[in-house]
């Protein structure tokens, strides 16, 4: 099976691609930040799975968040949609397409993308909404409150929880 792994470079995709190589039988095709999607054009014809984990929660520029959240997801679809085959597609998406915020909102918009995808072309498409995501590889103060939580209280510094309605304090 030839498996096309978006974001592969990523936090969850680098955990991904090392448990997916020790799977037989399994190629993983990796697309990653600076690649052309292009690219993928000439190889659709040899994808049997779909896994889209690409996106920006953190970019430099507010409008990075629909450039690569859903104009990116658009561009994959329509080439997808192009090929005699049409894979299926599992998509990491975000508890946040609830927010009214840029982010939420591109989100939310990748996720109506691969619906019509499905009604379009019968593929089918699970979407995931990923909450505090940790493992491998995760970056303290940026993927999740475990990673910070743990990281904090092995370097012996501060536990901050900043919430308005509570006054926990941890000592």
């Amino acid at each position: 099976m030839k498996i096309l792994l978006t974001g592969a470079n990523g936090f969850i995709g680098k955990n991904l691609c090392v448990k997916l190589s020790e799977i037989p039988d399994i190629e993983i095709i990796p697309f990653c930040k600076g690649d052309n999607i292009e690219e993928v054009v000439s190889i659709t014809d040899r994808i049997d799975f779909v896994i889209h984990l690409a996106g920006a929660n953190r970019p430099v520029k507010e409008e990075e968040f629909q450039q690569v959240n859903s104009d990116l997801t658009a561009q994959l679809c329509s080439t997808l949609k192009n090929t005699p085959y049409q894979p299926p597609v599992i998509f990491a998406s975000s508890t946040q397409v609830d927010s009214i915020n840029p982010y939420g909102k591109s989100k939310l918009a990748a996720e109506n993308i691969f619906k019509d995808y499905s009604k379009v072309t019968g593929a089918g498409v699970t979407v995931f909404r990923l909450p505090n995501v940790f493992g491998k590889w995760c970056l303290p103060d940026y993927n999740s409150v475990v990673a910070t939580f743990c990281h904090n209280i092995a370097n012996d510094l501060d536990i901050n929880i900043h919430n308005p309605n509570t006054t926990l304090t941890l000592v």
